[in-house]
């Protein structure tokens, strides 16, 4: 799954620029964005954490607005996470 995403992203920063993405997605409440680049498993439905803002850099992305809000138990403990990013 996280290298599908790579491939993705990879090809709308390449290919499709002028390009923008927005990621509005609940991610692991453990999750360290700044340390675990990996996509991680969380919550009770086994959901995955991707690190979006890593991911979109790496792929050729500059982040523009990044922002969470805290989770809430029904998420299955997760924290949500809203992320713009542009590929000029």
């Amino acid at each position: 799954m996280q290298d599908d995403l790579k491939q993705l992203f990879r090809h709308l920063a390449e290919q499709r620029k002028p390009a923008a993405v927005v990621m509005i997605e609940t991610i692991g409440s453990d999750h360290d964005l700044e340390t675990e680049k990996d996509s991680l498993i969380y919550g009770r439905e086994m959901s995955f954490s991707h690190n979006y803002p890593h991911l979109l850099q790496h792929a050729g992305f500059e982040i523009i607005h990044q922002s969470e809000r805290p989770g809430y138990e029904i998420d299955g403990g997760g924290r949500g996470l809203t992320v713009l990013a542009v590929a000029r």
